[in-house]
């Protein structure tokens, strides 16, 4: 007679010989199977379907899921105490959480002094659980009406787990100083992802994880009481970096390879998705609360490109998180906002970036976050400045429902802005959404 797991698998085996091949099929497994999962990983659009017979002919076991048609829609369940959990599942608050783009780090005076004081560098610091744990919460300690903790780190930590070299030379921001090349390089690279496994990658990161869980042990003991935020940047960005070394120069190198390699280039990208959901998972399972996601470079695609190649690995990004974590996840995807209207059918929240019509907002039915200029906290903190900071958020407000709005930023802050001026933000919002909720 057949076992159940067997049968299971024979029944998953007809389901899929009849259903139709797509370019980006993934098969899902529950969180006790995530590890035999993440050891399959796709090698091109044709290949899909006979790896997948392989998988279920007794190469690789897994068990399936049911699929989920639309995700945000039915933001994950568990209840929280938290603003901003409560606002990305939907759920009544007395005020608009608010937290900011690169919150920690160096606008901060005493992550200057800690870092001189520590005779060390960015790169460095990300290795150790003490460092990032400190500059995670100086922002939390400083400001009051901060609604989140945002995990310190950086989103080229990837490539640094797939032995890709990144420096940070000064001055010029983080690198890859010697990046892929050519279409072999490609190749090369998806080769040594499957040779590896994707477990074997996430593991390289346990430095975050560890990073995760001190974080939370501190926001305890120091009962700061608020949720710790993980993050990933998006499987595109992530490859534009590693082909293109900078996000500064070669802003066409993306496109080009989509272009000429489509093949090649859409398994790197799946198996990046599987990467980076890994990622954040284990990050989930550390202790974040929620989890970001950054598409910070999507915007060097044209509208056509990001639609065909982009929004296909998002969207199975949000399946395959749903499906293994109970927890929200947001998308930022910048300077390609006109695509929130899809990305929130899949992610619990959109981000506005800087440029985004603010009339155009009201037609988004989900959770929205982002959009005020980071410029306006630069400079003193003198009447005018105030000023300018309330009406900027009098006029946010006036656009956005405060029940589905979370405050933030359309960009990171750059290390320029005055800390008094940020909690002047801070406490600006708190009120006038307190008055529109």
């Amino acid at each position: 007679m057949l076992s159940v797991s067997s049968l299971s698998s024979c029944l998953l085996l007809v389901t899929l010989l009849f259903a139709p091949l797509t370019s980006s099929f993934t098969i899902h497994a529950s969180s006790s199977t995530r590890t035999m999962r993440n050891s399959f990983l796709l090698k091109s659009a044709a290949d899909d379907l006979d790896s997948t017979r392989d998988m279920l002919m007794g190469r690789t076991s897994t068990s399936p899921t049911a699929s989920t048609s639309s995700l945000a829609a039915s933001p994950t369940s568990s209840s929280s105490s938290y603003n901003i959990i409560k606002t990305l599942q939907r759920s009544k608050t007395t005020h608009s959480p608010t937290w900011l783009f690169r919150q920690a780090g160096r606008h901060l005076p005493e992550y200057t002094s800690y870092k001189k004081s520590h005779s060390t560098n960015f790169l460095k610091m990300l290795k150790s659980p003490q460092h990032v744990s400190e500059c995670t919460l100086q922002p939390i300690r400083r400001y009051s009406n901060l609604s989140a903790a945002i995990l310190f780190s950086d989103i080229l930590v990837v490539p640094q787990a797939l032995n890709i070299t990144v420096t940070m030379p000064g001055g010029v921001g983080i690198q890859v100083p010697e990046p892929l090349t050519c279409v072999e390089d490609v190749v090369r690279m998806s080769e040594e992802i499957e040779s590896r496994g994707v477990d074997s990658i996430v593991n390289e990161l346990s430095y975050v994880y560890d990073s995760v869980k001190l974080i939370n042990e501190k926001i305890d003991s120091e009962n700061l009481n608020v949720p710790l935020l993980g993050f990933s940047a998006s499987p595109y960005t992530l490859f534009y970096y590693m082909v293109g070394g900078t996000s500064k120069k070669n802003q066409d190198i993306g496109s080009k390879y989509l272009k000429e390699h489509p093949k090649e280039t859409k398994r790197l990208l799946n198996q990046l998705n599987i990467i980076v959901n890994g990622y954040v998972t284990r990050q989930v399972e550390a202790g974040a609360k929620a989890v970001q996601i950054f598409e910070a470079l999507g915007g060097t695609l044209g509208e056509s490109e990001f639609k065909e190649f982009c929004l296909p690995v998002l969207k199975d990004l949000a399946e395959m998180f749903k499906r293994d974590n109970n927890v929200p996840v947001m998308i930022f995807a910048r300077e390609q906002c006109g695509f929130n209207g899809e990305l929130e059918e899949w992610f619990d929240g959109v981000t506005i970036d800087t440029k985004v019509d603010l009339e155009s907002v009201k037609k988004l039915n989900g959770v929205v976050q982002g959009g005020f200029n980071p410029s306006i906290l630069i400079g003193e903190n003198n009447e005018e400045n105030r000023g300018n900071i309330w009406k900027a958020v009098e006029e946010m407000f006036e656009s956005v429902e405060g029940s589905r709005y979370i405050a933030n930023l359309g960009e990171g802050m750059g290390g320029k802005e005055n800390v008094e001026l940020v909690q002047v933000f801070l406490d600006a919002v708190r009120e006038v959404s307190g008055r529109k909720q």
